[in-house]
């Protein structure tokens, strides 16, 4: 669960979906340098994680009560950014506490309907970026979309309640394929794609002041990537080679059985070749005549032929 050491009473984690453990967090070593939100954060921290094709995932968060931020008519707003878009706005009032901590969980993004009441939830999944040629013409869009793609952005912000706001506008747009143009020099594997629309009964909204101002109390930042990703911007190690397999005799023809049998035959011959040579050179040796020298009585050696 990413956690600010300043401010550990917020906390946030990305979980795939049907799991309760949350996805391994890695320290950012590049850490998104303009975020989604606007204003200066008293606290931030980033992180990255590991993203999975076509799999559906939420946002699990916890609050503690311990600085006293629920009170009445006050509490917090948390708001996510995917991909650069404002996906959602959760109220967090005193009355949603547990004991003294704040518990949830939030897996869709919340679009308006034309039925009255209703909304329509579609839930975050991973989904692979596809790379094309070409797409000039939506060139200006893609690189616009590309600023905070692959970013899971959350935003905390201390407020004040004031009435019930109106009806929901928010409506979000899937956007996978990119020019290659566009992603240059981005180390990205997936976008967030919203799927599944289901009706359900609007949320109530609430409109709310910050106390503030525009900057967040914390800003917590996700960035996704596959596997390989990780590994290529060294966050993880990378796979190392698998054991080399030592062929065998089994599945092979018998003509190349005979031929490696003859190689390996080939060599066994050149070696006793080789031992050959050398002993009939050592026997050459030995068989010459030694030289005798003679010895004096008192100890001198005779050097001369005579």
């Amino acid at each position: 669960m990413a956690v600010i050491n300043e401010l550990p009473q917020v906390r946030v984690s990305i979980r795939i979906a049907g799991s309760e453990g949350d996805c391994v967090e890695y320290d950012d070593p590049d850490p998104p340098g303009t975020p989604a939100s606007s204003g200066d954060a008293t606290h931030s921290t980033s992180k990255v994680i590991e993203s999975q094709d076509n799999t559906e995932y939420y946002l699990n968060y916890e609050v503690s009560n311990s600085l006293g931020w629920f009170k009445r008519g006050k509490g917090l707003t948390m708001k996510i950014w995917i991909d650069g878009k404002d996906v959602a706005s959760r109220v967090l009032r005193k009355n949603q506490l547990d004991g003294q901590v704040l518990r949830g969980r939030l897996e869709a993004v919340e679009e308006s309907s034309n039925k009255r009441g209703k909304a329509i939830m579609r839930k975050f999944k991973f989904s692979a970026i596809t790379q094309v040629n070409g797409r000039l013409d939506h060139f200006d869009q893609d690189r616009e979309a590309a600023k905070h793609l692959g970013e899971i952005e959350v935003a905390f912000y201390r407020v004040t309640h004031e009435a019930t706001s109106g009806k929901n506008k928010r409506s979000v747009a899937s956007l996978t394929e990119f020019g290659e143009t566009a992603l240059k020099g981005k180390n990205v594997s997936h976008g967030t794609e919203f799927s599944g629309a289901q009706e359900k009964k609007a949320s109530k909204r609430c409109r709310t002041k910050p106390i503030d101002g525009d900057g967040p109390l914390a800003r917590m930042t996700f960035r996704y990537i596959n596997k390989s990703a990780l590994q290529i911007g060294g966050i993880i190690p990378r796979d190392p080679p698998p054991p080399r397999v030592r062929p065998t005799v089994e599945g092979m023809d018998l003509s190349e059985i005979m031929r490696l049998a003859q190689e390996r035959l080939d060599e066994i011959n050149d070696v006793e070749d080789v031992k050959r040579v050398k002993r009939q050179a050592s026997s050459e040796v030995d068989s010459r005549p030694r030289k005798v020298f003679k010895t004096e009585d008192d100890g001198t050696v005779d050097l001369t032929d005579d």
